[in-house]
Formats: C-alpha cells, sequence, structure tokens
C-alpha cells in the first residue's frame, strides 16, 4: 500500500493481512519489480511514485524489520503493544495520510502482525 510522509516522500507499507501474505512471496515480488527498472509504478491503493526503485527497497528492509519484530513477538522478547507501538512510530506518520484516525490505524497494524505471525508461524512449523 502507497502512503507518504508529512514531507510527502513516498512509503510502501506491507499488506501482510492473514492468511494470504506470505514473506518470502512478498519480498520477491518486491524485488522483481524493482528489478524491471521502470519510470513510473501504480499502486491499487493510493495513487503511484516516479522512481520506484528506492522506495521498493526500502518497503524490503521494512518488511525484514517487521518479519523481526514478529518474531520477536512469537518468541515472548516483545509484547504485542511494544511491537504495536514500535510499527505506530515508524508508519504512524505515513499512514495518518491514509486512515482518519490512530484507532483505525492501530487496527490496520493488528492485522499486519497477525498476517506476519502467521507466515512465520507455517515457515517455523
Amino acid at each position: 500500500m502507497l502512503a507518504r510522509d508529512p514531507d510527502g516522500a513516498a512509503v510502501i507499507v506491507p499488506t501482510a493481512f492473514a492468511p494470504e501474505y506470505n514473506h518470502e512471496v512478498y519480498l520477491e515480488t518486491l524485488k522483481k519489480i524493482a528489478a524491471m527498472d521502470l519510470d513510473l509504478l501504480g499502486f491499487g491503493h493510493f495513487g503511484a511514485i516516479d522512481d520506484p526503485a528506492p522506495a521498493l527497497q526500502a518497503a524490503a528492509q521494512k518488511a525484514e524489520w517487521l518479519h523481526g519484530l514478529v518474531l520477536e513477538l512469537i518468541n515472548e522478547t516483545k509484547t504485542r503493544d511494544q511491537v504495536l507501538d514500535l510499527l505506530e512510530a515508524d508508519f504512524g506518520p505515513a499512514l495518518i495520510s491514509v486512515y482518519d484516525n490512530p484507532q483505525r490505524m492501530r487496527v490496520a497494524f493488528k492485522s499486519l502482525i497477525s498476517g506476519a505471525r502467521q507466515s512465520l508461524e507455517r515457515k517455523l512449523n
């Protein structure tokens, strides 16, 4: 999903909704799209970006970060509230442009965690 930070820079937020999300497929897809050397990339949600390669690379890094946070949640080294707070601190400034209030945004983060968790648990089991 495409969002914009307060300065207008593109932020690609993973749409890791359960049960469809597959972390490895998501990363592979980002890499394939980045390798196309596109001048413009349109999104089903919220617009298009010029020169998408840097935003796609940042999205892959964020997806890996999310993956690590959810792994910490599974291993009980972070609580769900801690993970939600970290997601809100990182993605919140951009996602507030999409969601009209912080509570709706937090619901989206819960779905994001659920999808990433299911993807990780499938891989771990």
